[in-house]
């Protein structure tokens, strides 16, 4: 996707997309410490529960503020709802589907992907030690052998990134959960590649994994998502709340 991000002049975030082809992937660093006044102004741009965590409200936020740039309607404007396995949808006060989208979090930091349509999800998980359980009963055989054949180091961020791929695909699906415990595909040891009807992609961060599914038959040979890292300051400016439907 070819799109220009940055700060518009009432400092939200600012968003040109010039042709639909891969999502828009838009990184955060969670502070470790977030002020009363800044979390309340969080908490007024995201959907949903207040009481949620601090980094599940920042992702919420981030959402609002990036879906209402890029749909070209303000945060109050936008009605959030989610199915029963969690998967988030947004539309206007007539009813009319916005753009898709998928969030996530981890220590340190809060995701959120942008699709044209076509259904994306997306996951974000901090390096973290393999626990063979989980790999049995979700990666194929092939990936937990070349798991198993790396040194400590190299499993623990090769068993993130193949985590964070399953995750968002199983995102992108919205089967949730039982997609993942009913055993996936072989993934490999490339930076992206297919699951089912989807693409996927993935990608370092500091201390940890990013990954994007999308599902879209518009997409070109060799599409790559676009990804952009923001300050928190980008969504802090006086906006609207966005409701939930």
């Amino acid at each position: 996707m070819h799109a220009r991000l940055g700060s518009n002049a009432s400092g939200g975030i600012a968003l040109s997309v010039m042709t639909r082809v891969a999502p828009l992937l838009v990184l955060m660093r969670a502070p470790e410490e977030i002020g009363e006044e800044q979390l309340e102004q969080l908490r007024k741009l995201a959907w949903g529960d207040g009481a949620a965590g601090t980094a599940s409200i920042l992702a919420r936020a981030l959402a609002a503020s990036l879906l209402a740039e890029r749909w070209g309607r303000p945060p109050d404007a936008l009605r959030f709802v989610c199915t029963p396995q969690g998967k988030p949808s947004v539309c206007d006060d007539a009813g009319t589907p916005g753009p898709t989208f998928s969030l996530s979090h981890t220590s340190g930091w809060v995701a959120v992907a942008v699709g044209d349509g076509g259904s994306v999800g997306v996951d974000v998980q901090s390096t973290a030690e393999p626990n063979p359980s989980v790999g049995r009963r979700v990666f194929a055989e092939s990936d937990r052998d070349a798991l198993e054949a790396l040194e400590p180091d190299a499993a623990r961020e090769e068993y993130t990134r193949l985590w964070t791929v399953a995750e968002a695909c199983a995102k992108a699906d919205g089967g949730g959960l039982p997609i993942l415990l009913a055993g996936f595909d072989p993934i490999g040891p490339s930076a992206s590649g297919t699951w089912r009807s989807m693409q996927w992609w993935s990608g370092r961060m500091s201390g940890g994994h990013w990954a994007v599914a999308y599902g879209s038959d518009e997409l070109e040979p060799g599409s790559s998502p676009t990804v952009r890292e923001v300050p928190m300051a980008a969504i802090l400016a006086p906006q609207p709340t966005a409701r939930t439907g």
